[in-house]
Parts: structure tokens; C-alpha cells; sequence
């Protein structure tokens, strides 16, 4: 959802900038859009920088108290979570590669991200700009049409995964309902 929610805030915000920023101290409509960016951007890479507490083996988290870190780390345990090992190179990567879970992730991705991404690969947006009856404005606007319906399904899918207890048939029929 999230995806769709980022999708469709920087359809809004591309068309507002387009509408009032073009030309103003002269700048050209696309610098005044890295600049909008960078304004948000920056401040929420410091945020992440400051209050992400890293994992519970080692953080120095000044927010977190010690039992917190405590709860953490026995949390970690509890699930049979390790410490991060780091990169050891080739024997990293061929460990990765060589395990069945990631292949098959890859099974189940590929579909999905093939099918629910439809909204962020830029194919409608493109469609609509190649009838040429919308301004730059109205396309960007446009463009939030399609996250917003992704995310009134993931609601609704959400809500009937719980309303049925179930969650794997959901899946597996949303996955079928996208891709089809």
C-alpha cells in the first residue's frame, strides 16, 4: 500500500509543481521538481539516520532504554534470530543463491510484481500522454487514478484475508485476479 501511497503523492505533487512552479526565478519545471524532492527527501534521510535503531546485537539507540534493548535481543532469540554475519564475498553470494527459500521467492515474485507494480511502471501514464488531451498537469493528476484503485484492492483483500481467517487462497486469488 505504501507503494500506491508514494505513487499517487508524487502524481499530486509533480502536477502542482508543473502547474505553479514552471518558470519561476526562471527555473524550468523538472529543477523545480528536484528541488521539491530534495526539501522532502533530505529531511526524512536524517530522520532515518537518527531514529532507526539499527539491529538489537548492536545498537547504541539513545532513545531506547537498556531493558528495551534487553527485550530486543531476547526477542531476536526467542525466534532463533542470529547477529548479522556481514559479507564474506563469493561464499555469501553462492550461500544466498544456493538456498530453495530464495528461488522460491523468486516463483511468487516475479508474478506478483509483474501484475500489482502495474501502477508504478509507467505504461498508463504513457498511454494517457500519448492521446494528447491532457496538459502535463492533468496527466500527473491522472496518473494517481491507478495506485488509488491498487490500494482500495489491497484494502479490500486485507479486510476479506480477516474476515475469512485465511490468508494463502487471498493470495493466490489476488495474484490470479492481477495477473490475469
Amino acid at each position: 500500500m505504501s507503494t500506491g501511497l508514494g505513487t499517487m503523492s508524487t502524481g499530486f505533487l509533480a502536477s502542482g509543481v508543473v502547474k505553479h512552479l514552471g518558470g519561476v526565478n526562471g527555473l524550468a519545471v523538472w529543477r523545480w521538481l528536484f528541488i521539491v524532492c530534495a526539501i522532502i527527501t533530505f529531511p526524512v534521510s536524517i530522520y532515518g539516520f537518527i531514529f532507526f535503531p539499527s539491529t538489537p546485537d548492536k545498537t547504541k539507540s539513545w532513545f531506547l532504554t537498556d531493558a528495551e534493548k534487553e527485550l530486543a535481543r531476547e526477542r531476536m532469540a526467542k525466534i532463533g534470530g542470529k547477529p548479522p554475519t556481514g559479507f564474506s564475498g563469493w561464499k555469501t553470494i553462492y550461500r544466498f543463491l544456493g538456498r530453495w527459500h530464495f528461488w522460491a521467492l523468486v516463483a511468487f515474485q516475479l508474478p506478483w510484481g509483474w501484475s500489482s507494480q502495474a501502477s508504478s511502471n509507467g505504461a498508463y501514464t504513457l498511454w494517457i500522454k500519448s492521446l494528447k488531451k491532457y496538459d502535463v498537469s492533468e496527466v500527473n493528476l491522472l496518473s494517481t487514478i491507478n495506485p488509488g484503485v491498487g490500494i482500495f484492492f489491497v484494502w479490500f483483500f486485507s479486510f476479506l484475508s480477516d474476515a475469512l481467517q485465511t490468508k494463502m487462497p487471498i493470495i493466490v486469488g489476488q495474484c490470479l485476479f492481477q495477473f490475469a
